[in-house]
């Protein structure tokens, strides 16, 4: 399972599509975001799809993006 489009977002559209759990965490890492995924191993099944899907209603790298535009080089 991965991300669906759940709509209602403020951010740029997403679309996931049918992304495994691997590649969400696998997207995160790449953003230097990894560290939510603490604790992955120990989650069960329903608190991992909980989490991937909270990960799914915004892009990571326009976070971050805002970030370095706000906080670091405002």
């Amino acid at each position: 399972m991965g991300c669906a489009n759940e709509g209602g977002s403020s951010g740029p559209e997403l679309d996931f599509g049918n992304q495994n759990w691997d590649e969400v965490r696998e997207r995160f890492i790449a953003a230097n975001q990894g560290h939510v995924f603490n604790g992955w191993e120990d989650m069960d099944d329903k608190a991992k799809e909980s989490l991937i899907q909270q990960c799914c209603t915004f892009d990571v790298n326009h976070i971050n993006q805002l970030y370095e535009n706000l906080v670091v080089r405002p």
